[in-house]
């Protein structure tokens, strides 16, 4: 992805910011492309078909989460070189606030007609949305059967004020969303040892605990960086460092992977960026289904983020030890995982460390409580949560973990809490950490202006508080 702008470079973020749009200039974004299906839809290259039999609301999503926010204050354009199988095909793109489904304000641009096998150029205008900003941009293919071609893809967008321009840090801290915060920098420790396994049980992506598979290329420029990861040594053990470029891509489609029969994905993270609530760092499998290329490709997603659990958190390793046989708070897409090819890891941290990236079948074996690790469902490190002991700052944590449940779960219009104090206050949060309610009243809490999907109720009362997840129909 190649940004062209006199003024400065778009913050790489998924969550808009919360502060007034400011625009100075344009912001073209070149090369864009749609390598996300959903609802049936299938991509090859740059050609795009909706097939027959595919939902009503089958599409393809922009990946590039270097792109985004974008601002259309003072209006914009798409342009692009379109050509089809011969003869007409109908399109429209759209923009939402959010990927599904935090998706309000959006807006959904004039439809187009690309037609002929002569490559043309084409152009769509995008009206002015104010103070709007939107991370996820979506194309539609409306004509069933009919693939079409798009290539040389670019947005132009107005630019986001930059909020730390004219903040000037003191030494040792740097200036984040407009506010001084201390630099941490990385990990002094390196990532915990994993268990001892049988390495029938192991596929390894990048550990030094076990074999790794062989894979094609480590990095091969999903986004178009490169490079996006780097490996450093940390405490004298290799340890990948993300780059901050949006994504990363790993390939392994000449050794293809059946992890069919693996339960189990397993990283070890860390971070050094203070400020985490609405940052995000997501893996996704690959499976090709057998196909020579990406055609007709699903994805397992983990969504690691400041609301799932393990949370993320700052300045220590965190252990992420998922199913992923079933959907659940971190797992979405695809369960599908007999023919792997490629992991695709995309995040809008600027600065990340991972290790022991694998897959494994059987019981996890992390001895969470006394490994120097919060991970699982804790609140501290080696404390808190169902299996520790209490953190020494959170006397009472345990009593009400233990008791406290939403029901029903799912719910469509209300959900009721048991065993929370009627005086406690809760917190509303999407998938990716972003606040959407907040009360007092915690002995029925109306969610029926909530999307369908999935959400994290936090509850606060004097010194004790707890989150759960629940699911709105």
């Amino acid at each position: 992805m190649t940004y062209l702008t006199s003024s400065f470079r778009v913050l790489a973020i998924l969550i808009s910011l919360s502060a007034s749009v400011l625009s100075y200039a344009q912001v073209i974004h070149t090369d864009v492309v749609f390598s996300g299906t959903f609802g049936g839809s299938t991509v090859d290259g740059f050609t795009y078909t909706t097939p027959t039999g595919s939902e009503v609301w089958a599409g393809f999503a922009n990946e590039d989460v270097s792109l985004y926010p974008l601002s259309f204050s003072d209006s914009g354009e798409i342009t692009f070189t379109g050509a089809t199988a011969g003869g007409d095909v109908d399109m429209y793109f759209r923009f939402e606030y959010n990927p599904y489904p935090d998706t309000e304000p959006s807006f959904v641009t004039a439809s187009v007609t690309v037609s002929g096998t002569v490559e043309t150029s084409y152009s769509v205008d995008i009206p002015a949305q104010g103070d709007n900003t939107f991370s996820s941009f979506l194309l539609y293919v409306t004509t069933l059967d009919a693939p079409v071609t798009l290539t040389n893809m670019t947005v132009s967008s107005s630019s986001i004020a930059d909020p730390c321009a004219d903040v000037t840090c003191p030494e040792g801290q740097e200036c984040v969303d407009g506010e001084c915060v201390v630099v941490m920098g990385g990990p002094m420790v390196s990532a915990p040892i994993p268990p001892a396994r049988d390495p029938g049980d192991v596929i390894s992506i990048y550990s030094d605990a076990y074999a790794d598979v062989v894979i094609d290329d480590f990095d091969f420029g999903l986004c178009g960086f490169s490079p996006s990861v780097a490996e450093e040594m940390v405490a004298g053990n290799p340890t990948q460092r993300y780059l901050g470029e949006g994504c990363q891509g790993i390939s392994f489609e000449n050794n293809r992977i059946d992890a069919s029969a693996f339960t189990h994905l397993h990283f070890d993270f860390y971070t050094d960026e203070t400020y985490v609530i609405d940052k995000v760092f997501n893996l996704k499998l690959v499976d090709w289904a057998g196909n020579e290329t990406e055609v007709g490709a699903t994805g397992l997603e983990v969504n690691f983020n400041a609301g799932t659990n393990p949370a993320m958190t700052a300045g220590s390793w965190v252990s992420v030890d998922v199913d992923i046989t079933v959907f659940g708070p971190l797992v979405i897409g695809n369960l599908t995982t007999s023919d792997l090819a490629q992991i695709h890891i995309t995040s809008n941290l600027s600065n990340a460390w991972y290790d022991n990236l694998y897959l494994y079948k059987g019981e996890s074996l992390l001895e969470t409580c006394n490994d120097g690790v919060m991970n699982q469902d804790e609140t501290g490190i080696d404390c808190g949560g169902v299996m520790c002991p209490a953190c020494e700052d959170e006397v009472g944590i345990t009593d009400l973990k233990l008791e406290f449940e939403v029901y029903p779960n799912p719910a469509s219009d209300k959900i009721s809490l048991s065993n929370v104090p009627s005086h406690y206050s809760y917190n509303i949060y999407n998938s990716v950490g972003r606040k959407l309610m907040s009360g007092l009243n915690t002995e029925s809490v109306d969610i029926s202006s909530l999307m369908s999907g999935m959400y994290f109720i936090e509850i606060i009362g004097g010194d004790n508080f707890n989150t759960v997840s629940f699911i709105k129909h």
